[in-house]
Parts: C-alpha cells; sequence; structure tokens
C-alpha cells in the first residue's frame, strides 16, 4: 500500500514546482528565494535567470534583486528529500494522520492516544494549509538564520581589524620597553663607574683633610714657638750681665721647633689638585632621561 504521506504532503514540498524534478545536492539544490519564501531549483534559477534577465518567481512574481550565488539553500528540504518515511516504529504500521499538538506522525493504533488532540489525516485538505504555515516558518528561520550570519560576518571582520591593530600596539610598545630598558641599563653601569670614580676623590679627599690638620697642629705649634720666643726677646732687652743671657740661652731648646715638614709642601699641592678634580652630585634621574654619560670632569 502507497503511503498516503507521499502524496498529500511530501511530493508537493520534496519537488521543484517548475520542473517537478526531486531536489537534489547537484544541479536540482533547492534554493530559497528571499523576498517570497518560494523554493526552486538551482537549475530553474539559472533558466529564468539567463531568459528575463532577472530573477522573479515563476509562483508570484516577486523580484529578487540578488545573486544566484547568493541565495540560501533550503536545508530542511534536503533533509527530508534525504529521509525515508518508515513504518510507526511503536506499532509498525504505515502513517496516517498528523498530530498537530505534539508535531508527530501517527499510525491507526497511535491515533486511539491521540483521541483528544487536533489530528488531521495525510488525505485531509487542512494538512496542506499546515505544510504552507510550516514551510513558512522555516523561510522566516532561513532568512532570520541569514541575517544573523549577516551580522556575524560584519562583526567578525570588525573584530579581527581590532586584534591587528592589538598586535601592531603590542609590537609597538614592547619595542619601546626594551629599547628603554636597554638605555636605562647603560645609563645606571655608566652612574656606578661614575660613583665608583667619586668615591676614590672622596677617599683621596679625606687624606688632604687629614694632612690640613696635622698642618694646622704644626702650625699652631709654631706660633706657640714664636710667642716664647717674643717673650725671650723681651727678657733679653732686660738682662744686666752676659751670664744671664748665658743662662737664659742654656735653657732655650733649639730642637723644639721642628720646620722640616713646613719646607716641603709638594704632598700637599698634590692634594689640592686632586681636591680640584671631584665632581659635582650627579642627578641620576636627569641622567636617565637625557642619556647623558656619566665622566668625570
Amino acid at each position: 500500500m502507497k503511503n498516503p504521506y507521499d502524496n498529500v504532503g511530501t511530493q508537493s514540498i520534496a519537488n521543484c514546482p517548475v520542473c517537478f524534478n526531486n531536489y537534489n545536492k547537484g544541479k536540482f539544490l533547492p534554493l530559497l528565494l528571499p523576498k517570497c519564501g518560494h523554493t526552486l531549483c538551482r537549475l530553474c534559477v539559472i533558466s529564468i535567470q539567463n531568459a528575463t534577465y532577472e530573477l522573479s518567481c515563476p509562483i508570484c512574481r516577486k523580484r529578487n534583486k540578488c545573486e544566484i550565488s547568493e541565495l540560501p539553500t533550503n536545508i530542511a528540504l534536503l533533509e527530508l528529500q534525504s529521509k525515508e518515511i518508515k513504518n510507526c516504529t511503536e506499532h509498525n504500521c504505515e502513517y496516517m494522520a498528523y498530530c498537530i499538538d505534539e508535531d508527530l506522525l501517527l499510525c491507526g493504533a497511535c491515533i486511539l492516544s491521540h483521541i483528544n488532540h487536533n489530528c488531521v489525516q495525510f488525505n485531509d485538505p487542512a494538512l496542506s494549509k499546515i505544510t504552507t504555515k510550516k514551510r513558512y516558518q522555516i523561510r522566516r528561520a532561513t532568512e532570520d538564520l541569514a541575517h544573523k550570519k549577516e551580522i556575524i560576518n560584519k562583526n567578525w571582520e570588525a573584530l579581527q581589524i581590532y586584534i591587528t591593530k592589538i598586535h601592531e600596539y603590542v609590537e609597538k610598545h614592547s619595542k619601546g620597553i626594551t629599547d628603554a630598558e636597554t638605555i636605562m641599563i647603560s645609563c645606571v653601569q655608566e652612574g656606578k663607574k661614575a660613583c665608583l670614580h667619586d668615591l676614590g676623590l672622596i677617599n683621596k679627599s679625606r687624606e688632604l683633610h687629614e694632612m690640613c690638620l696635622e698642618f694646622k697642629e704644626k702650625v699652631g705649634k709654631m706660633d706657640e714657638e714664636i710667642e716664647r720666643l717674643n717673650y725671650i726677646l723681651e727678657d733679653l732687652e732686660s738682662l744686666k750681665s752676659f751670664r744671664e743671657l748665658r743662662a737664659i740661652h742654656m735653657n732655650w731648646d733649639k730642637n723644639t721647633l721642628d720646620t722640616r715638614d713646613f719646607t716641603d709642601l709638594s704632598n700637599v699641592n698634590l692634594l689640592l689638585a686632586t681636591l680640584k678634580t671631584i665632581v659635582s652630585p650627579v642627578d641620576y634621574e636627569l641622567a636617565i632621561q637625557t642619556r647623558k654619560l656619566f665622566k668625570p670632569n
């Protein structure tokens, strides 16, 4: 017995309304016309466009301003065409009706459990209205998916542009950071050398300071001896006898005054010249910014 589903529902949907060939994934690929929602096979769409130089639906005459390559494929019809209508898996009987409430195919035995549901037999003309409604829902869903796909593609292209810019930004600033790090390391190393040089000069200045203190101490002793000699000279003026002069002379220790260290000032002059080479304090932050070398004057 022939399945009534094929006669009423499947045949009108699974075949091209122009050439009546079954849809497939080849030249009879079902293409959806976006303006009206009708489906034609690819071969008929090409023939219509070549004959009229425009793509008008042969069913409703609505014009579709798009290229054939832009027409979406009616996937639902391809799936329907590829499916084989089998008997009811529960009762192994042929399907003969459709339950609108639960969207199920029913065999004669299944109808008994759906007696209170809204059901139609395959030979009922009302099934064509249901098929038309389903076709409309599929068309709307297909159009909605096509629109969402277009939005996603645009967002994807914009995202790729942003990603490219981000990569360029990261590469640019990464190079800048590396260059700055190299400069800072170089400046710190130069600053370290300058600091070590300054510390050496400071040590020399300390030696000079100690020599100056020693020199000052000896000058103080010299002043004391000069003052004592002045007292002796004053006493000499009041002496009345040579014996007193001789006694005074004997009491004076000529070795008390040591002037040997005051005659040779070469060491002092050398340290003074070294002291003049001490550099002024270095502004390291400014040196890093200006890349100024830390070199002693």
